[in-house]
């Protein structure tokens, strides 16, 4: 339908010039005959004059019949400044847009972290309670069982006591009489034996008797060891399960400034420097970090630390863990970075989900800084329709952006990108991980080259700087000539 009318408005406008071109030909003819003049001109350029007025006339109608037949005309002969004005506008509003719109995928990657992070913490937390519950009920059946065993003890130890006096004072008794029976007749003798017999056998059940009340000391005194050491116990999951209890609480109530796994900066080091160099420039970075630290609401520790820089490393053999701190880290990282040439890049990651008000610790982990696209060098074309419309394009180009070319960059095992606060760029990779950006300006420049074309067109993008590991990718955007 749209081609058939403007078919037939070209046809109007065409018969139209025609025709006024044919009425002032033959008025011209017909004045120059008659030889009039206008305006006190001679006939010759009379007749110039008319032609003249014949062609004004014919772009006049034209015009006319344009903007009578077309609104679009109309509008373009009429609002041409204003459109432009809102052309502009709109390209201003669409950068806002782009900006707004990365800000906003990466706020959202932030809290859909940082609610994950929270709820595996909680998840570990409410797990660690569940386990130092089952142990504190442990030893408290434990400590009632000791408890119990120390009473039973405590009573046969008191029994044997007065079984000992008993044989005590029996043997005294015996050993009085036995003096006594040595003072009598020696015809006694019988009686004498049978004493001493008596004796005898009162003097084991003593020794018995001690052996056993030494041994239930000893015992009740290892019992009781062992009750105090149950009740240090209790004290001390009770005190755990009461920090536990504390710790799930900021969790889902303060306000978490960075994320466990949150990168906070990275620095670029050439490798080949003096180890005192090496580690000034580590220093230097971790300081840098604590202004971004103490800007977004950290606080210092005991200690007046704001950024606490470590290194977990497992032992080789052993494979436990250990945790390097301050100056440790700082000679070890130095030392590894050292090398004849080439580059390092140190990173900081957030090792826990910081509230606001506490310190900042920060894993630093060391990726070495390869060469990964060179100036020029092509990661991608794609094929467009002009015919579309300049949203369709836009949305064409971007996709082809964040799909095929982020794709390539991370193949290459380029580190994400860190946009700078306010910057005004089109990012591009996945929401969790973009690798690059572009101008706004460069893409609409594209956009309109591809609206002069009449046929469909290649775009190529290349690397607009020699890229590296550490990034960011820098693009441009051309039509590939056929």
């Amino acid at each position: 339908m749209k081609g058939t009318y403007g078919f037939f408005l070209v046809l109007v406008l065409v018969l139209v010039s025609g025709l006024i071109a044919y009425l002032g030909d033959v008025l011209g003819r017909r004045l120059g005959r008659r030889r009039i003049t206008l305006f006190g001109l001679r006939p010759r350029y009379t007749a110039i004059a008319f032609s003249v007025l014949a062609g004004m006339m014919i772009t006049l109608i034209t015009l006319i019949a344009a903007a009578a037949l077309s609104e679009k005309v109309r509008v373009g002969l009429t609002q041409v400044d204003e459109m432009r004005s809102q052309m502009s506008a709109l390209g201003s509003k669409l950068e806002e847009s782009l900006s707004t719109l990365a800000a906003a995928e990466e706020r959202t990657k932030k809290i859909e972290d940082a609610r994950e992070a929270a709820l595996l913490d909680l998840a570990d937390t409410k797990r660690k309670m569940d386990e130092v519950s089952v142990k504190l009920e442990e030893a408290d059946a434990k400590l009632k069982s000791v408890n119990e065993e120390l009473e039973n003890v405590t009573a046969r130890l008191s029994q044997s006591q007065e079984r000992l006096q008993k044989v005590q004072e029996q043997l005294t008794a015996a050993r009085a009489e036995l003096k006594r029976g040595e003072r009598l007749a020696l015809g006694q003798g019988r009686r004498l034996l049978e004493m001493e017999g008596q004796r005898d056998e009162l003097a084991s059940q003593r020794d018995a008797l001690t052996k056993e009340v030494r041994g239930l000391k000893k015992q009740a005194k290892l019992l009781r060891q062992e009750r105090d050491g149950l009740k240090t116990e209790v004290a001390r999951l009770n005190a755990r399960l009461d920090a536990l209890v504390g710790a799930t609480t900021p969790i889902l109530t303060e306000e978490v400034i960075f994320e466990v796994g949150e990168e906070l900066g990275r620095k670029r080091i050439e490798a080949n420097q003096p180890i005192t160099a090496l580690r000034r420039q580590l220093q230097q970075f971790v300081h840098s970090l604590e202004t971004r630290a103490r800007q977004a609401g950290a606080a210092e520790d005991e200690n007046g630390r704001v950024v606490i820089p470590t290194r977990i490393l497992t032992q080789p053999g052993n494979g436990q863990i250990r945790i390097y701190e301050d100056s440790e880290v700082m000679e070890m990282l130095a030392r590894q970075i050292h090398a004849p040439s080439g580059s390092v890049i140190v990173r900081a990651f957030c090792l826990l989900n910081v509230p606001r008000g506490l310190p900042v610790p920060v894993n630093l982990t060391l990726t070495p800084n390869h060469l990964l696209f060179k100036q020029g060098e092509q990661l991608g074309s794609t094929t467009l329709n002009p015919r579309k419309s300049e949203g369709e394009l836009l949305a064409e180009i971007v996709g082809w952006l964040r799909e095929d070319i982020s794709t390539r960059a991370r193949q290459k095992e380029i580190l994400p990108d860190l946009p700078s606060p306010g910057e005004k760029a089109l990012l591009f990779g996945t929401s969790r991980y973009s690798v690059g950006r572009i101008s706004p300006d460069k893409i609409f420049g594209i956009i309109r080259e591809i609206k002069r074309r009449r046929s469909s067109v290649e775009i190529v993008a290349r690397a607009a700087k020699d890229t590296w590991t550490v990034g960011p990718l820098e693009l441009e955007l051309a039509i590939e000539r056929r």
